[in-house]
């Protein structure tokens, strides 16, 4: 259920102010430390709080079904581009986070097919990708908005560390922009 800012993003996304920042950024939750795309927007706490009310609101959930997450950052380039992580609190047997990401897995399709006629999927793919040594369960959904021939392009990165699920998404509909995202992802450093 922790997807729910992720799959805001992919069905709302929009443009928001950019703020002064530095040139990367150090999560101490989960080790990692990340470059920050210079073509991107960072959204504030305020931003943050108020597209995860709507998400909650749009979705039908209450924040008992979500849990307890936290967005470590969501970064925009427009409103149908953007690369986003958040944090929930999982100190259970990692055959229990499996089983919980195979559901947050079905809980996306079905998010995603609950928006027919906004929505189209178009293809799913499951995987995994090693980054500086840490793997990650990733899960690819692609999607397109009929009548506008515009299709987008939906990664998530999952791995349970430090006690934490942790979620990575990467989100695009510009290929150049996916690019720079994987680049910064793939180019980042997890202590594990």
């Amino acid at each position: 259920m922790k997807n729910m800012t992720h799959l805001f993003l992919i069905l709302f996304l929009s443009a928001c102010n950019a703020q002064q920042r530095p040139d990367e950024l150090r999560f101490s939750q989960v080790n990692w430390t990340l470059k920050i795309p210079p073509s991107s927007k960072i959204l504030d706490k305020q931003q943050i709080d108020s597209l995860q009310k709507v998400t909650v609101d749009k979705l039908k959930v209450t924040k008992d079904e979500i849990g307890e997450y936290e967005t470590l950052f969501i970064f925009l380039h427009d409103r149908l581009n953007g690369f986003s992580s958040t944090i929930n609190k999982f100190d259970k047997p990692y055959s229990v986070w499996v089983k919980n990401h195979e559901l947050n897995k079905q809980f996306i399709i079905k998010s995603l097919q609950d928006q027919k006629g906004n929505i189209e999927i178009i293809d799913t793919l499951s995987s995994r990708e090693v980054i500086d040594g840490a793997s990650f369960e990733k899960f690819y959904v692609e999607i397109m908005y009929p009548g506008t021939n515009i299709k987008m392009h939906n990664y998530w990165y999952n791995r349970q560390q430090n006690g934490y699920d942790w979620t990575i998404s990467i989100n695009f509909v510009d290929e150049e922009i996916g690019k720079e995202y994987f680049d910064l992802l793939r180019g980042s450093k997890i202590d594990h």
